[in-house]
C-alpha cells in the first residue's frame, strides 16, 4: 500500500538489495469516478488525492535518495488530459493529477542535475470494461489519429524520455492529438 509511510521505502530498499541499484520509478497509478462536483464525499476527495498524487509523492521521495547517490536516475509521473481539459464530473481527479504535474516541475528543480523527472499526459489508452463501442468510438472520433492508444504507446516514451539526459520536468503528451481537439 503505498499510501503507508513506511511502505514505499521498505520496497525501494527490497529492491536496492536485490538488484544494487534503481533507474527508473514510473508512477502509474490512478484512481477515477464520476461525481459532481458538489456530490463529491471526502472520502472520494481523500482516495483520488491519496492515489494520484500522495503515492506518488511518497515513492518518489523513497527512490529519490538513492538515485541521488548513484548519480543518475528517472522520475516518470503518469498524469493525464484532465490536467490540461476541463473534464466535468472529474474535479477531484483533475485537481490530484494537476497536483502532480506541479510536484513533477518541483521534483525537476529540486532533484537536478542527476535526478531527471518529467510527466506523460496519455489520452485514452485503455477504455474501461464494458464501456461499449459508443465509447471507444467517441475516443477514436476525438483522436487526431483516429485510434484509441495501447499502453505499448506510454512504455515507449518512457524509455524514450530514459534516453534524454537534457530534458526534465517537462509533460509529454501520447494522446493521438485529443489536447488538440
Amino acid at each position: 500500500d503505498v499510501l503507508e509511510w513506511d511502505q514505499p521505502r521498505a520496497v525501494v530498499e527490497e529492491v536496492v538489495q536485490r538488484f544494487g541499484r534503481v533507474d527508473i520509478l514510473v508512477n502509474n497509478a490512478s484512481v477515477w469516478q464520476s461525481s459532481p462536483f458538489l456530490e463529491i464525499s471526502r472520502q472520494q476527495w481523500e482516495t483520488s488525492i491519496g492515489a494520484n498524487l500522495t503515492g506518488p509523492f511518497l515513492c518518489a521521495q523513497a527512490v529519490a535518495p538513492h538515485m541521488l547517490a548513484q548519480g543518475s536516475g528517472h522520475i516518470m509521473n503518469i498524469i493525464d488530459l484532465s490536467v490540461h481539459q476541463t473534464w466535468p464530473r472529474f474535479a477531484d481527479h483533475s485537481a490530484s493529477k494537476a497536483g502532480l504535474e506541479a510536484l513533477t516541475r518541483v521534483m525537476a528543480a529540486e532533484l537536478a542535475p542527476h535526478v531527471r523527472v518529467n510527466a506523460i499526459a496519455p489520452g485514452t489508452i485503455l477504455l474501461p470494461d464494458g464501456a461499449g463501442e459508443a465509447k471507444r468510438q467517441w475516443a477514436v472520433e476525438n483522436s487526431l489519429l483516429k485510434r484509441v492508444g495501447r499502453p505499448e504507446d506510454v512504455a515507449r516514451t518512457v524509455i524514450f524520455l530514459t534516453e534524454l539526459d537534457f530534458v526534465t520536468g517537462a509533460v509529454y503528451f501520447v494522446d493521438g492529438g485529443r489536447a488538440l481537439v
